[in-house]
C-alpha cells in the first residue's frame, strides 16, 4: 500500500498542475512539465496499487480507500477539496490502462 505522503504529493502536484492549466495554453512547456510530473507520481502509485479512489468525506476531508490523506501544506488540500466541489463529485478513481 502506498504511503500518505505519496498520495500527498500526487495531491499537490495535481493541485499545482490545475492551477498552471488555467494560466496557460495545454501545449505550453510549462504545462507539458507539469503533466509529466504528475503523471510520474500517478504512475508510481498504480504500478503498486492498480486502482485507487480519492473521495471526499461529509466532514470534507480528502480520503483515498477510506483513509484520510494527510498533508503538510493545508491549502494544498483545502484547493483539492475546492475542486471536488467544483466538479459535484463525491470520488475520483484513477485505474491502470485507462485514458
Amino acid at each position: 500500500m502506498q504511503d500518505n505522503e505519496t498520495y500527498s504529493k500526487f495531491v499537490g502536484e495535481l493541485v499545482t498542475t490545475l492551477h498552471k492549466l488555467s494560466l496557460y495554453p495545454s501545449n505550453h512547456p510549462i504545462i507539458k512539465d507539469a503533466l509529466n510530473q504528475t503523471h510520474a507520481i500517478l504512475q508510481e502509485i498504480l504500478n503498486i496499487k492498480k486502482e485507487f479512489t480519492f473521495s471526499l468525506s461529509a466532514d470534507d476531508k480528502i480520503l483515498v480507500e477510506g483513509q484520510p490523506v494527510i498533508s503538510k501544506t493545508l491549502s494544498l488540500l483545502n484547493e483539492f477539496i475546492a475542486e471536488f466541489k467544483k466538479l459535484q463529485a463525491e470520488s475520483i478513481t484513477f485505474s491502470l490502462g485507462l485514458k
